[in-house]
């Protein structure tokens, strides 16, 4: 294996910290939300009005991350989001309505942000390597999710939620100079003499084109709406426990939206530990990661069912544990069946249709639960989360029965 341990290092402090910031600033902005406006689900919408802007940048940005170096594109993104944290520091009741176009900015830069770093561990690193990257990256941002949200909740409820955008801001800024010390990047050249609408479409024309592409991005679906209508019970169901008289005064929203995230981190931790050592076992079969992760899911959601808060710990857990393998399982997958010249644009085109599915759901959802249990909902997540792997394991069984017609036919 020969990975440059310098890019590799920069890259992994410039995900970590990018990451510690992106952890506290949910927290905050759900926090905040709740704060002003009383309502769970708007805190719900102010964390889930990124998917909107992801599929807005999905629809025209991969061609560019295509065209530009990738390390550029980083930098420009990671700039821009520093300036657009400064404002969320003078929200109001009166003025409350920024957040949501500061929200939608900032996932814009976000959009463009993790594409071009995907882009450019492809061009940098082989197959092999790309597994060890990805699957460092996923423990620490696992350690992450398992400290942060309880820090951020509790520093929230103790103070502010400005402390929580101080550390965003700081972490951009470490983000910024940790990519600059990356070597630039040169785009793969297409000289393909196409107009510019076409080249601006080409990656939806290469997702749909790209079976195996295409089948990724299916699940990707059945996975963003498990997971959006999970938010939305989510966060209903942890405002009506803190609304309860005997924890009114001892357990406040941030401090228990940050301990739930917390055991979802200790899942992801536990989950990044299980794939690095798993590494060779799954270097060339990631579709697995997939089977495993909707198996995953499916548990954890059929867990917070019950509304117990010791089987929400242990759903909590597990969904954790999924996430983590899932993206994972969708990171390499994804780099491996695209090709260099297109990977921008099909990763833009996937999230923005994953993002549209968010949207959708998320708005459906906040309708649905005012008329139906919350029990119901999250068995839909259960459903979703269910086929995925019944999904790849149909795959593995005709991938398998085409291998034999082929033995016979050889024969």
């Amino acid at each position: 294996m020969r990975v440059n341990i310098r890019i590799y290092r920069n890259i992994l402090i410039s995900q970590v910290a990018a990451s510690v910031g992106e952890v506290f600033l949910m927290i905050a902005l759900a926090s905040l939300a709740f704060q002003i406006t009383g309502s769970p689900v708007q805190a719900a919408w102010v964390v889930s009005i990124s998917a909107l802007a992801t599929f807005t940048m999905g629809l025209v940005a991969g061609w560019f991350i295509d065209k530009f170096p990738k390390k550029h594109l980083m930098l420009i993104c990671d700039i821009l989001r520093v300036f657009l944290i400064t404002p969320l520091f003078f929200i109001s009741k009166e003025n409350f309505w920024l957040v949501y176009i500061i929200v939608f900015l900032i996932s814009c830069c976000n959009s463009v942000f993790h594409p071009s770093r995907e882009g450019y561990i492809q061009s940098q690193f082989d197959k092999d390597e790309r597994l060890e990257i990805v699957s460092s990256v996923q423990s620490y941002l696992s350690l992450i999710s398992l400290i942060g949200p309880t820090i951020a909740g509790i520093l929230i409820a103790i103070l502010t939620p400005s402390i929580s955008f101080v550390i965003n801001l700081t972490a951009f800024i470490i983000s910024t100079f940790f990519i600059m010390k990356i070597p630039k990047d040169t785009p793969v050249s297409d000289s393909t003499p196409e107009k510019f609408w076409r080249k601006i479409t080409s990656g939806w024309v290469y997702l749909y084109k790209n079976k195996p592409l295409l089948r990724l991005n299916i699940n990707r679906i059945f996975l963003t709406s498990a997971l959006a209508i999970y938010v939305i019970v989510n966060y209903s169901y942890l405002a009506s426990i803190v609304n309860q008289p005997i924890f009114k005064f001892t357990l406040t929203f941030p401090i228990l939206l940050g301990l739930v995230n917390s055991i979802q981190g200790t899942g992801a931790l536990i989950g990044g530990i299980v794939v690095k050592k798993n590494k060779k076992r799954i270097s060339n079969n990631f579709e697995k990661l997939l089977i495993y992760a909707g198996i995953v899911f499916a548990i954890g959601f059929i867990l917070w069912i019950f509304e117990n808060i010791y089987l929400i710990v242990l759903g909590s857990f597990f969904i954790g544990f999924g996430l983590i393998i899932g993206r994972t399982g969708i990171s390499l997958l994804g780099q491996s069946l695209a090709d260099s010249m297109y990977i921008g644009r099909a990763i833009t085109a996937g999230d923005a249709i994953a993002r549209l599915c968010n949207i959708s759901v998320t708005s459906l959802t906040s309708i649905l639960i005012m008329y139906f249990s919350p029990k119901l909902l999250i068995g839909l997540s259960a459903v979703l989360a269910i086929a995925i792997s019944i999904n790849y394991l149909t795959k593995r069984k005709v991938e398998e029965n085409d291998k034999s017609t082929n033995r016979m036919f050889n024969s």
